[in-house]
């Protein structure tokens, strides 16, 4: 009887772990799917409107992301980072409007593993896609 039931705890906590890094990696791919809409949809905003609504799309999905973490790149533009702005562009390459759309980020979410132990989980959504001219 009590192989049993040490044998149904062990199975109850691997369960409990694997949902939560399901329910961690469920986030993660859905605000990496909303990234990736905002970019398709996203020509005509500017920078500081996706920074925007990425923040918001993280918000609405549980996705501890800071404006820190998170940039926007528009062809060979500079890399505009969503708290600190633009960044210096580099020497002797031309800006483009157009051409591609680069959204990077990282954030560490807390994933509970076992009951009363968390471990640090760290994603990093990255998206590219090709814009219209």
């Amino acid at each position: 009887m009590a192989k049993t039931l040490i044998k149904i705890v062990i199975a109850l906590v691997v369960i409990h772990g694997a949902f939560r890094i399901g329910s961690a990696y469920w986030n993660f791919y859905r605000y990496e799917d909303a990234l990736q809409q905002l970019a398709q949809f996203g020509e005509r905003r500017t920078d500081r409107q996706l920074c925007d609504e990425a923040i918001e799309t993280a918000g609405n999905y549980g996705v501890p992301i800071a404006a820190t973490g998170l940039n926007i790149r528009r062809g060979n533009n500079p890399v505009f980072n969503c708290e600190a702005g633009a960044t210096a562009p580099q020497a002797g390459v031309v800006a483009q409007a157009s051409g591609q759309m680069t959204i990077e980020g990282a954030y560490t979410d807390r994933v509970q593993l076992f009951p009363g132990f968390f471990y640090p989980w760290e994603f990093k959504p990255s998206i590219k896609v090709w814009l219209r001219p």
